[in-house]
Order: C-alpha cells, then sequence, then structure tokens
C-alpha cells in the first residue's frame, strides 16, 4: 500500500513538471502565436461592424509602420480617444494596444504606460475579470521595473477590484501599507495617489460601519488637496461632501447631512470637469437615501433603479449594494412586496455571479506568481527558482503534495460562506445540480425585516443575525439536510431521503429555534419560507411561497 502511495506522488511530480516545463516551452514558443492568431480573428470579426470613425482610427494605426510604434506610442493611444464612446470603440482601443503590446518594438517603460491604458479600457469593456488580469500584470510589470508610482496605481486599482468583491479590510491593508510609504513624499504626484487611496479608505470604512475611520481620512484628503489645482479640488469636493452627507446619514445626524449634500449639489451644477466620472452617480443615491430617511416626498424610485440597472450592467457591486438597499427599504415601507422579490431575485442573481468571479479572482491572484506571461525573462528566473526549491527540500513528491492540499483547501473554501460558515451559492447551485434527478424538499427563508435590524442596531448585529442563523443551521445537519446560505439574508436547506411530514417538522423547528434565539438588545429575530417538494421550477415555487408567508404576517413556513 505504501509502495502504491509512493508510486502514485510520484507520478503527480512527474506530472507537474512536464506541465511546469511544457507550459514555458509553450510561452516562449507557440503562446506569441496562438494570441497573434487570436487578435487577427477579433480584427475580422469586429471590423465589419464599426462606424467610420472607428475604421479611421483603425486605418490610421495600421498605416503605422511597426518600426516607428516606438516613436509614435504616445499618438497611437491618444488617438484611441477619439473613439471611447463609440459603440466599438473600446474593443478598438483594445485591439490596437494589444497589437502595440505584441510587436516587440516598445521598450519597457513604454509597454507599461500602454498596458495601464488596456486594463483601464478592458473595465470600460465591461470584462471585468480580464481587468483583474492585467492589473496584476501592470503590478508585477511595475515591480520589475522599479517604477513606484505606477506600482501605486496598479496596487490601489487592485484595491478597488477587493473591494468591489467585499473583501474590504484586505483593501484597506494595501491602501493603508500604500499611504505610510508616502507619508513623507509631498510632490504632486504622491498627493494625488494618496487622494485616491484615501478615497477608497473611505469608501470601505463606511460599508463596515467603521465612521471614526472614514471621517479621519476625509479630513486628511481635506489637507491633501489644498495646494491642488481650483478645478481638480472643486470635483473632489462633490466626492467628499457626498460620503460626508452619507456618514452623517448613517450617524443620525440629518442637518449636517442636508448641509453637505447641499454643498455637493452646487458644485455639481457649476462644474463640468471629470477627474472623477462617478461622482454624480454617487450623489444621487445618497441623495436620495437622504430623500427616503428624511423628506420622502421628494424620493425618486426611478433615479436609483436606473443607477441600479446600470451597476448591475458594469458589474459595480458597491451602487448596486447601496442603490439596492435604498430600494428594499423603500419597497417595505410602502409594503410593495411585488417589486421588493423582483429586485431581489436580480440583486441576489448578481451576487451569486460576483461570488463565482471571487472564486476565479482567487485563483487567478494564486497563480499569478506561475503565470504572469510578462516577459520570457521572469518565467526563467521563475523556473529556475521553482526548480531549485525543488532540489533543496530534497523530497520530489512533497511539493506536489503540499500543492494539492492548498488546492484542495482553496476549492473547499471557496464553496462555504465565510460568515456563517455553511455552504455558499456555488456550493447551493453544485448540490441541485447533483440531485436534479431525485426526490427532495426545498426551504427557502430569509430574515423579517433584516433591513430594519441593520438601520436600527448596526451592520455588526446584523452579521451577528446571520452568524447565529449560520450555526442553528449548522447543528441540525446530518447526511440527509444541507444548509447553504444563498443571498444577503436568504437561506436555503435541501431536505433528502425524507417524508413531507418530516420536512415541514424540520422547517418549523428552524424556524421556532431561530426565533427563540437571545439577544442582548432583546429584539427578536424571526424567519418567513416557502418549502416545496422537487420541481423543476422549485426554487421559484419556493420564492413564491416565502412571498406569500410575507403576505400573512411573515414569522411563518408556507408549504
Amino acid at each position: 500500500m505504501n509502495e502504491l502511495k509512493l508510486k502514485n506522488v510520484f507520478t503527480f511530480f512527474i506530472l507537474g513538471m512536464i506541465l511546469i516545463l511544457g507550459g514555458c516551452y509553450y510561452y516562449e514558443h507557440i503562446s506569441y502565436y496562438r494570441v497573434s492568431e487570436e487578435l487577427l480573428q477579433e480584427e475580422d470579426i469586429i471590423e465589419e461592424y464599426l462606424t467610420k470613425k472607428e475604421k479611421d482610427v483603425l486605418e490610421k494605426f495600421r498605416e503605422i509602420k511597426p518600426q516607428d510604434y516606438s516613436k509614435k506610442y504616445l499618438y497611437i493611444v491618444e488617438n484611441n480617444r477619439e473613439i471611447l464612446e463609440e459603440p466599438q470603440g473600446t474593443n478598438v482601443g483594445s485591439l490596437i494596444l494589444k497589437k502595440l503590446l505584441l510587436s516587440n518594438r516598445l521598450n519597457d517603460k513604454q509597454n507599461l504606460y500602454v498596458m495601464e491604458k488596456l486594463k483601464t479600457l478592458k473595465i470600460k469593456e465591461k470584462n471585468f475579470l480580464e481587468s483583474i488580469r492585467y492589473t496584476l500584470e501592470y503590478i508585477q510589470f511595475a515591480k520589475y521595473l522599479g517604477d513606484d508610482t505606477h506600482l501605486a496605481m496598479g496596487k490601489i486599482s487592485l484595491a478597488m477590484f477587493m473591494s468591489n468583491l467585499r473583501g474590504y479590510l484586505n483593501a484597506n491593508e494595501i491602501l493603508l501599507e500604500l499611504i505610510e510609504g508616502l507619508s513623507e513624499k509631498n510632490d504632486d504626484e504622491s498627493i494625488r495617489i494618496k487622494i485616491w487611496a484615501s478615497m477608497k479608505l473611505v469608501e470601505n470604512y463606511i460599508y463596515v460601519n467603521d465612521y471614526g475611520k472614514a471621517i479621519e481620512y476625509l479630513k486628511k484628503m481635506e489637507n491633501y488637496m489644498k495646494n491642488q489645482s481650483r478645478s481638480y479640488r472643486e470635483d473632489l469636493t462633490i466626492i467628499l461632501d457626498t460620503f460626508y452627507g452619507e456618514v452623517y446619514i448613517n450617524l443620525d445626524e440629518p442637518r449636517k447631512a442636508f448641509l453637505y449634500l447641499k454643498r455637493a449639489q452646487s458644485y455639481l451644477k457649476k462644474n463640468g470637469k471629470k477627474y472623477f466620472l462617478s461622482k454624480g452617480i454617487y450623489y444621487n443615491l445618497i441623495r436620495e437615501n437622504y430623500n427616503l430617511k428624511y423628506n420622502i416626498k421628494e424620493f425618486s424610485e426611478k433615479i436609483v433603479l436606473d443607477e441600479v440597472q446600470n451597476a448591475i450592467l458594469y458589474n459595480d457591486l458597491m451602487i448596486l449594494d447601496k442603490g439596492s438597499n435604498i430600494l428594499f427599504e423603500y419597497y417595505e415601507r410602502t409594503l410593495n412586496f411585488e417589486k421588493y422579490y423582483e429586485l431581489k431575485k436580480l440583486y441576489d442573481h448578481k451576487i451569486s455571479e460576483i461570488n463565482a468571479l471571487n472564486y476565479k479572482f482567487l485563483t487567478l491572484y494564486m497563480l499569478d506568481s506561475i503565470d504572469k506571461a510578462l516577459s520570457l525573462k521572469k518565467n526563467k528566473e521563475l523556473l529556475q527558482k521553482l526548480l531549485l526549491l525543488i532540489f533543496v527540500m530534497g523530497g520530489l513528491g512533497t511539493i506536489t503534495i503540499i500543492i494539492l492540499k492548498d488546492y484542495k483547501k482553496m476549492k473547499e473554501k471557496s464553496y462555504m460562506d465565510e460568515l456563517t460558515e455553511i455552504g455558499n451559492r456555488r456550493a447551493f447551485d453544485e448540490k441541485l445540480k447533483i440531485i436534479e434527478n431525485e426526490k427532495y424538499y426545498m426551504l427557502l427563508f430569509d430574515v423579517d425585516n433584516f433591513k430594519q435590524i441593520n438601520d436600527n442596531y448596526g451592520h455588526k448585529f446584523g452579521d451577528e443575525v446571520l452568524k447565529k442563523i449560520g450555526k442553528v443551521l449548522k447543528n441540525t445537519l446530518n447526511k440527509n439536510k444541507m444548509a447553504y446560505r444563498v443571498g444577503g439574508e436568504e437561506f436555503a436547506v435541501i431536505f433528502q431521503n425524507m417524508s413531507m411530514e418530516n420536512a415541514i417538522l424540520e422547517s418549523e423547528k428552524i424556524r421556532v429555534k431561530i426565533q427563540l434565539l437571545s439577544w442582548d438588545n432583546s429584539v427578536v429575530v424571526t424567519i418567513t419560507g416557502g418549502l416545496s417538494l422537487t420541481d423543476e421550477n422549485v426554487y421559484e415555487i419556493c420564492d413564491e411561497l416565502l412571498y406569500e408567508g410575507k403576505r400573512q404576517g411573515k414569522n411563518r413556513i408556507i408549504f
């Protein structure tokens, strides 16, 4: 048996080495041609759909000889600006920049500049995962060149992606370290970097309800902006005042919130500069949040709904969260449960997409050190280090085992909801695929008045509610019963090999146990759910039953 295990380990090692060596060979000898072929195909596909303006820009680029790319790269990049608002503008721009990078005609600094523009275009193109990939490559390339400014901007971009995937604390670690590293520098470039990093910090601190820290960094931003140009200061003031408005709404200080939002509005009306493109969107949401809480007659559902739809389109989780929460509260207050659940379905679907993307991002981030695809030199250095590490450790199979264990841990973690420590939406979807031909019961429930709980007692208490519900579900799990957190405050339980009577009984037990949980502030937490037997649309049926339970007065399971 031991001999067989050793043979398996050795086999894994040999396969791993073949893949590593083969991958390096592939990169060195094949990948350039594969990417070149893909670009040609991409060019053929998009060309027939181009507008005259887009065709003109592409034709001007083709007229430039490759040997002149190094002299004219700035002209080429700037020329792309003319078509950014055209239907295929970002695609054409990306195509041109990729060709520049693949030409091998630019020096390192020029390549870095083009990579920066390419990652920005990918964000505008709504290609989120590719944006992350280019950002990681951009960071590593800046590090390789020792370019501190571009390295800092790359880290801010990475922190923004982490925040958008709800990794607020990890993002803040990157941003705080960045600001600390620039603490002694007061040149214009360093100040601008500190402003951008602080802005992201403030947004994250608001999300985790640390309003003291948010105000601290808002004051630092006010200090940073003193010597900036007037137009830049005015543009930045709109952002700062909107942040202050949001903080004071959350602290229930309407007078202060009103004054800050009023000043932001006055600057917004007269300011035509576009240093911060999303300032208008952000202001609209916070203004409507103020109206919802303190001036309901002025509240505009349409404005918020439009911004939510845009957030869904552009994968902007932070705007999606802000806008959706405002609408959830509005629909609860107006007892419009039909619209509430219609929006909730959209919201949960997008969150499940983002969770899947989060898993891909985690994988990409972990593999980045092996698959950077920056230059042959870097790949060869990496291979040499890897081979040296293998021989120094002395155990050829050890590396393979470690890699496999880490991969297994990473995979297990990707199926678990970190807050509640039960299965996440990804695990739930996988489970449904596995049992699609079996008979089972599904319970779908959510926490009653959860938005009010968050507003009245804070998001920390809201998280504690979800954690305790997760604990209740974990304590009742067995081979016939699996639990998942499938959305914000929405949970699902799958009952297998169980009669209808027992499924109903188990569902009621869960409801009662949650209602009997004790809390320091004496609040009573209840749930409403729907229970259904297997059906082609079982999730939708459970969702409709849950909605019916809300209409009947909440704190009940409808089956």
